[in-house]
């Protein structure tokens, strides 16, 4: 049955299909031959919107291609031989609104042989940028590399929704040097673009940090939403994933990065005024420094001085070392706490609880007519389950020492 539908498949394709709207097509289930200059018989169908291919060859020169698309969704398909042959291929799809391109298995296909982009904007030829004016969402999970490149030659919408996953396979700790540099010219830059530096109140107001998309705890995905503009009303999505490992922990690599956007891209975080970890692992990594101001709590809230809100999902490992560094340091303007679904023992919870009473001691006289609030919730404390509750900072700290 499978063979028959093959070749259904097969010969339909090699028709002229004027009136075709939409193309979805499962190479996983069925495998027709190769998408290339003679599909629909050469002839461009021209009603053709939508392309929806996932583990299908497609080749740069099927008609496909050149048909007034609108939305494009590319899962693991060889097609491209270099990113200079997608950049043109995109450059003649004007009309494009969605694009979505996952490349993980078939950058290794033999059929299309995909030469590696260079990780530095430096290196090799400089090609024109590309427009997509119409461009509403985007959604990349490629290569680190890739990824970069993209986001230096193709011009997008500041409306535009944009996730991009970053596979860091061939990112090693000694590759920062070039890395850094090439992140900061790609999505450094587009920040930078969307709120410019003259802007300093301009930015998202939240950051949810979490694992990367499939639940790998060695990586992390940042996602930054509610814009100060309102002609910005999409998210902004950036994942990384290193080579798996089995010590369960965030890879440096990532964290390194994390660190640097925080660090270095001003409307990043001048005004973030939430934060929300879902990361039960990003903080507890040991960076190897005895200076506490290296601990990546402490490095992350550094960047965030408007900072109102933050929640804590499942750990607080780190926090309350950096929270007291943060409160040594700078005017807080936290007003509140919340914690959920965390396991305390009672240590971890005597060190939270320090950590606010040492916070609120830092507060001037203003701050503290207003206290900031604790909300646990769904917690657990030496496997007793505790009731949610709420309560100001001043009120819950007299007896403890």
């Amino acid at each position: 049955m499978a063979d028959s539908l093959d070749l259904e498949l097969e010969a339909l394709l090699a028709l002229p299909l004027p009136r075709l709207e939409k193309l979805d097509i499962d190479g996983t289930s069925l495998i027709p031959a190769v998408l290339d200059e003679d599909t629909f018989s050469g002839e461009v169908p021209r009603a053709l919107t939508n392309v929806d291919v996932y583990s299908c060859a497609i080749l740069p020169t099927c008609p496909a291609l050149r048909a007034p698309l609108t939305s494009l969704k590319l899962y693991d398909c060889p097609i491209w031989n270099s990113m200079e042959e997608a950049l043109q291929t995109l450059s003649e799809l004007p009309h494009l609104e969605e694009f979505l391109w996952i490349a993980i298995v078939s950058m290794d296909d033999d059929r299309i042989p995909f030469t590696p982009a260079p990780l530095s904007a430096y290196e090799g030829r400089t090609p024109q940028s590309v427009r997509l004016p119409r461009l509403s969402d985007l959604n990349l999970r490629v290569r680190v590399e890739i990824a970069t490149y993209f986001f230096r030659y193709i011009v997008i919408p500041p409306s535009c929704g944009i996730i991009v996953d970053a596979d860091l396979d061939s990112i090693t700790a000694t590759d920062m040097d070039a890395l850094l540099p090439a992140l900061d010219d790609a999505f450094g830059e587009r920040f930078r673009t969307l709120f410019p530096d003259n802007e300093p109140d301009a930015g998202f107001r939240r950051l949810d940090v979490d694992p990367f998309q499939d639940g790998s705890v060695e990586g992390v995905s940042m996602t930054w939403s509610q814009s100060t503009t309102r002609q910005i009303s999409a998210n902004f999505r950036l994942g990384f994933l290193p080579s798996h490992n089995d010590d369960e922990n965030v890879d440096p690599v990532c964290l390194a990065i994390v660190c640097h956007i925080l660090e270095n891209w001003p409307s990043a975080h001048r005004a973030v005024s939430e934060l929300r970890n879902i990361h039960p692992r990003l903080f507890s990594v040991d960076t190897g420094s005895t200076d506490p101001r290296r601990l990546a709590w402490a490095r992350i809230l550094a960047g965030l001085r408007r900072l109102e809100n933050v929640v804590l999902y499942d750990s607080i490992d780190g926090f309350p070392e950096a929270f007291v560094l943060k409160a040594s340091t700078s005017c807080l303007s936290i007003r509140r706490v919340d914690v959920e679904g965390v396991d305390f023992t009672p240590t971890t919870l005597a060190r939270l609880m320090r950590s606010l009473k040492i916070y609120f001691s830092k507060l001037d006289l203003d701050t503290r007519s207003h206290p900031p609030t604790l909300h646990p919730s769904a917690c657990r404390l030496s496997d007793v389950t505790l009731p949610d509750f709420s309560a100001t900072i001043d009120a819950c700290l007299p007896s403890l020492s």
